[in-house]
C-alpha cells in the first residue's frame, strides 16, 4: 500500500460525506425516491432517483471535482516521488538505485 495515497483514499470520502449530508439536512436535495441501475450516469441517476431534482446532480459533480481537489497534491507528491527514483535508475550502475545500493 502506498502512504502517500492513503491519506486523500481516507479524506476524500469522509470530506465528500459531510458535504453530501449537508445537503441533504438542508433540504437542497430531497430523499431517493428509485433506485436505478449502477450503469446509468452518476449525476444523471442522481437527478432521475431524486424526482428530477437538477440539484442532485450538480452534488455529484461538486463531489467528484473535491475529490479531485483533495487528491491533486498528494498525486503530484507520488509523481515526483517516482521521477526522481526513475532518474536513479537511469543515473547508471553503482548509484543508488530505488533505495537500493548496488555494488
Amino acid at each position: 500500500m502506498n502512504p502517500i495515497l492513503m491519506v486523500p483514499f481516507i479524506v476524500a470520502p469522509l470530506v465528500n460525506v459531510i458535504v453530501s449530508y449537508t445537503f441533504f439536512q438542508l433540504g437542497l436535495i430531497p430523499m431517493i425516491m428509485a433506485k436505478l441501475p449502477f450503469t446509468v450516469f452518476s449525476p444523471i441517476a442522481a437527478v432521475i432517483s431524486t424526482n428530477w431534482t437538477i440539484m442532485a446532480g450538480v452534488l455529484v459533480l461538486l463531489n467528484f471535482v473535491i475529490s479531485l481537489m483533495i487528491y491533486f497534491p498528494f498525486f503530484k507528491m507520488f509523481e515526483k516521488q517516482h521521477l526522481r527514483d526513475e532518474n536513479k535508475i537511469e543515473a547508471g550502475p553503482g548509484e543508488k538505485k530505488a533505495g537500493i545500493k548496488y555494488a
